[in-house]
């Protein structure tokens, strides 16, 4: 149904592949495509973080965003490295005022 605001918003269709510092990359809201075709693959909808490389693929869902279904905001940072992908993964609680955060690093394979 989004398909109609196409050209007004510039939307595109899941997955959408792109490459960024010589990395392919693969987005998508919901996690239907989850083939290992990409470096890095990014994807929501679950609220859940997730970070784990598999066969060489980064897969990467930063959480809970907004605390809409639970009580935590959450986002992650993906940096990446000549040899490796290091990833922050941040959380807050609703009651907290400053962002927690726990690192993730994961070799790189080329």
């Amino acid at each position: 149904h989004l398909m109609e605001h196409h050209d007004e918003y510039n939307l595109v269709q899941e997955p959408y592949y792109f490459k960024l510092a010589g990395l392919k990359f693969k987005l998508m809201h919901q996690p239907f495509y989850m083939a290992p075709d990409a470096d890095v693959l990014i994807y929501g909808h679950t609220h859940y973080f997730d970070c784990e490389l598999q066969n060489g693929t980064l897969f990467l869902n930063s959480g809970e965003i907004c605390a809409r279904k639970k009580p935590i905001s959450e986002c992650a940072m993906l940096e990446v490295l000549e040899n490796k992908f290091l990833v922050t993964h941040y959380t807050k609680k609703e009651d907290e005022t400053k962002f927690k955060s726990k690192k993730f690093q994961y070799k790189r394979e080329k």
